[in-house]
């Protein structure tokens, strides 16, 4: 028997981004880093299809209308900034330098390297709040930013702050893959390897 198709959306657990090596037409499927890089702390995953609509009027009344999904939008929210995550979604290096106690890492974008590379994302929920599923999963196979990571820095006063990106999700050139929501009866963490 097939699993529940109705699912609750709570408690988003887990989100990690890889970039995107090669997706080329006529290859079975894109190719991405070895490793992830971890969304830690995310608390917001939306994704928001977008449609292109043409209306066919004619006699003074509407004959037909045309919609084609065309893009998908992607809006991220965590409260950690990490590193390689920023690495990954902007471009960019890592450096790390120095010996204890005087060790230092040093994220920087220059105009050399800060052309955004593609990313896959993958975000894991826990409640689904039905009882044939252990979890759910949602998968975009090849994103970019569209909105660069905003971090929000704020005094003792205020609030902890944020990492916020925007970026737009399109099909893969090798496959078509656009996107994935994945549902399973026993739950399943985020492959080790993307």
């Amino acid at each position: 028997m097939a699993l529940s198709r109705y699912l609750k959306l709570m408690e988003l657990q887990d989100a990690k981004i890889a970039t995107v090596l090669t997706d080329n037409s006529g290859d079975a499927n894109p190719t991405y880093a070895a490793t992830w890089a971890d969304l830690m702390g995310i608390t917001k995953i939306v994704v928001t299809p977008k449609v292109e609509t043409k209306q066919l009027k004619g006699d003074s009344e509407l004959k037909d209308v045309y919609t084609k999904t065309t893009e998908v939008e992607l809006d991220v929210e965590a409260s950690f900034m990490s590193l390689d995550a920023l690495k990954v979604i902007m471009g960019g290096t890592i450096t790390d330098a120095g010996t204890t106690p005087n060790q230092t890492t040093t994220y920087s974008l220059k105009s050399s390297n800060s052309t955004p590379p593609y990313f896959k994302l993958e975000g894991k929920w826990n409640y689904t709040g039905v009882a044939d599923a252990a979890d759910a999963h949602v998968i975009l196979y090849k994103c970019k930013v569209t909105d660069p990571p905003q971090l929000e820095l704020n005094d003792s006063s205020g609030n902890f702050g944020t990492m916020k990106f925007k970026a737009i999700a399109l099909p893969c050139a090798s496959n078509g893959n656009w996107y994935d929501v994945k549902v399973n009866e026993t739950a399943a963490v985020i492959a080790t390897t993307p």
